[in-house]
């Protein structure tokens, strides 16, 4: 069953290189020529300082013929403390289901703090410098891209979602509009069947 990507709205500041993690999963050599049904992030590493310094994300790949994983792109660099590395590995039976964050004047606008919501009701939290000039975002929930330099400095998601919904939704919204024509054809019938009965038969001429 084919799935459709939306890019979301891109949150953060100018700097840093474009990555695109959507671009890794589509060039890699076990998804040439496959149909692509799922895509989760099963895997969060990350070093949280006082900033995002980095971001990195491992995906599985649920394709027609089975699936594989793939480590997706490095956004930052390799600054932060050893002791600010976190690491998240989901569960079998845990996904993502939120994704928020702050973005700040640093050097630069960078991402201060990234928050992922799983469904299990864990929160991983990273970064946690806050301003007056903070600006707070939601992401939906997919596959990153971004721009990551000395730190994160800008980041979106391609929204995944199932496109059987998407043809499920034309054909409710198909049916409906015919049984709205339906009706209409009916109520039309109707009064050109009362119009009809309501002219006056004349009456016979007398011999």
């Amino acid at each position: 069953m084919p799935i459709t990507l939306k890019p979301s709205q891109r949150f953060g500041g100018n700097g840093g290189a474009s990555h695109d993690d959507l671009g890794l999963i589509i060039n890699d050599p076990s998804s040439s020529g496959i149909g692509i049904k799922k895509i989760l992030i099963i895997k969060i590493e990350a070093q949280c300082g006082n900033i995002v310094d980095s971001v990195q994300f491992t995906y599985r790949i649920e394709t027609t013929d089975g699936f594989y994983e793939l480590l997706g792109n490095k956004y930052g660099g390799g600054g932060g403390e050893l002791s600010d590395k976190l690491i998240h590995t989901f569960t079998d039976d845990e996904q993502m289901t939120r994704i928020s964050g702050r973005t700040t004047p640093y050097i630069g606008t960078v991402i201060s703090n990234l928050e992922f919501y799983t469904s299990k009701n864990n929160i991983i939290s990273c970064g946690n410098y806050t301003t007056n000039f903070d600006t707070s975002f939601t992401l939906p929930v997919g596959v990153f891209y971004g721009n990551g330099g000395d730190f994160v400095d800008n980041v979106g998601t391609y929204e995944i979602s199932d496109s059987q919904s998407t043809a499920i939704a034309l054909s409710c919204t198909t049916g409906i509009f015919g049984f709205c024509l339906l009706i209409i054809m009916g109520i039309f019938l109707w009064k050109k069947f009362r119009k009809q009965k309501a002219i006056p038969v004349p009456p016979l001429a007398n011999n």
